[in-house]
């Protein structure tokens, strides 16, 4: 049984062997601009980073892809409809002589709810989310080209 189990760590070991983490080269990364004590190649690349129409336009599409996850989160609320009617001899009771209101309801009050915003909300609020998160990722590979997956 001892020989089994070590076996197994060993076999365990030997897999994730290969395995390596990722691993980041802060040397690429464009640094904030509040940073401190900034070498003058670094002001040049945040200058670049800032003027360059490119990553403009990747900031604006975030910006987009933002409001319109906001916009469908609260989207469901078109589908919602209510209405009333209020009887004229309820307000005017003069205007009945013959007793007409026996025959009409004091009110009316509706509602409707589309069943199928319960179904499909939902994903489309899913997709608005996951294409927001997808332009931040494209403002972050823009910013390291060079990064990639662990090889």
């Amino acid at each position: 049984m001892k020989l089994i189990l070590s076996f197994i760590v060993y076999l365990m070991f030997v897999i994730t062997l290969p395995l390596k983490a990722q691993t980041t080269d802060y040397n690429t990364i464009i640094l904030p601009k509040f940073s401190e004590e900034l070498p003058i190649e670094e002001k040049l690349v945040i200058l670049a980073w800032d003027n360059n129409p490119e990553n403009n336009i990747l900031k604006n599409e975030s910006e987009i892809a933002k409001y319109d996850y906001q916009i469908q989160k609260t989207s469901w609320l078109d589908n919602i409809n209510l209405s009333g009617n209020l009887n004229q001899f309820i307000i005017q009771p003069s205007t009945d002589p013959l007793n007409r209101s026996a025959f009409f309801p004091l009110y009316n009050i509706g509602a409707s709810i589309s069943l199928g915003i319960f179904f499909s909300q939902p994903k489309a609020v899913q997709i608005k989310k996951l294409l927001h998160l997808n332009s931040l990722e494209n403002i972050n590979a823009k910013k390291n080209p060079n990064q990639g997956y662990c090889s």
